[in-house]
């Protein structure tokens, strides 16, 4: 299905039932997407001081900070600005794949993905200034006629509400 007769459809059933969010209204975008593998000691230069906003999981706590907390256990975390998001994972003992999302530069370059943001409620205890939300875009490619999910991006922390 194109993504016209999508939104159309979405639209529809959106008003018929009133309930703005029941199916998203996708947007057209292109993103370019880097990936590698880094150490442990490699990603106080990955994440730098390039994020504004940012959150990590450790071993032992989940923090929300533009910044890496040293001399602990990182598990998964993302960060963001407003050009690009930064995903880390961890893969095994001290290696760590470390994704970048962008909008303007990268390795590979996806040109027709259709994608919506999504605000998602964050824990209480992790909120700060009023921002009860994270934003969440997801992005999907056309496959044999099929639109199939790609990638999950942070976007930031807000207070806006749906």
């Amino acid at each position: 299905m194109n993504i016209d007769k999508y939104n159309a459809l979405a639209n529809e059933i959106n008003n018929s039932y009133r309930c703005p969010d029941l199916l998203p209204v996708m947007k057209t975008s292109q993103l370019y997407i880097t990936t590698k593998t880094v150490t442990g000691s490699e990603l106080t230069n990955e994440v730098g001081t390039n994020y504004s906003q940012g959150w990590q999981l450790y071993t032992d706590d989940l923090k929300t900070s533009p910044v890496l907390q040293s001399g602990c256990t990182l598990l998964e975390a993302e960060f963001s600005n407003e050009k690009s998001s930064l995903k880390i994972k961890l893969l095994h003992d001290d290696k760590y794949q470390v994704t970048r999302y962008s909008s303007e530069s990268g390795d590979i370059k996806f040109e027709s993905l259709v994608y919506y943001d999504q605000l998602v409620k964050i824990r209480r205890r992790l909120r700060e200034n009023g921002q009860s939300n994270a934003r969440y875009r997801f992005w999907y490619r056309e496959s044999k006629g099929r639109w199939e999910a790609m990638a999950q991006q942070f976007i930031e922390f807000t207070g806006e509400e749906k």
